[in-house]
């Protein structure tokens, strides 16, 4: 988050974005993992066959699916405390589903327009993860 806000600074929105939408992916699989989502033998998230159920994807992909993160987030307690009341400060993580990794390669001009809700997006992750980290479950 700290390099997004260094490049965007330096008016780098397309490399900010891409950091972004990293952040927020990361947060998201942070939160799912700590809430007992199976991890692979280094600790990511586990590869599934189920597409809806795969988080080893982009943020593009992952906010698509939301109502299946809420699901699994809903059924998951960890130490009594439930995924929903995280992803719940997280409303406009669906921002992200027009953003794409391949917006590095994208001149300036044609990255979406939609950088600001990116930017608010990954924020309210961030807010997220703080909070989850506050209440113990990192």
């Amino acid at each position: 988050m700290h390099d997004a806000a260094l490049l965007e600074a330096s008016n780098r929105r397309a490399n900010s974005g891409q950091l972004l939408g990293f952040a927020a992916e990361c947060g998201i699989k942070a939160l799912m993992l700590w809430l007992g989502y199976p991890a692979d033998a280094a600790g990511s998230p586990q590869n599934t066959r189920s597409r809806t159920e795969n988080l080893r994807a982009h943020i593009n992909d992952i906010s698509g699916r939301i109502h299946d993160i809420h699901t699994f987030a809903l059924s998951a307690s960890v130490s009594g405390r439930s995924g929903s009341k995280y992803l719940a400060m997280v409303p406009h993580l669906t921002h992200f589903s027009n953003w794409s990794v391949d917006h590095r390669y994208y001149r300036e001009t044609e990255i979406p327009t939609s950088f600001a809700d990116w930017k608010m997006a990954a924020h309210e992750v961030k807010a997220m993860l703080d909070e989850a980290t506050k209440d113990g479950m990192s």
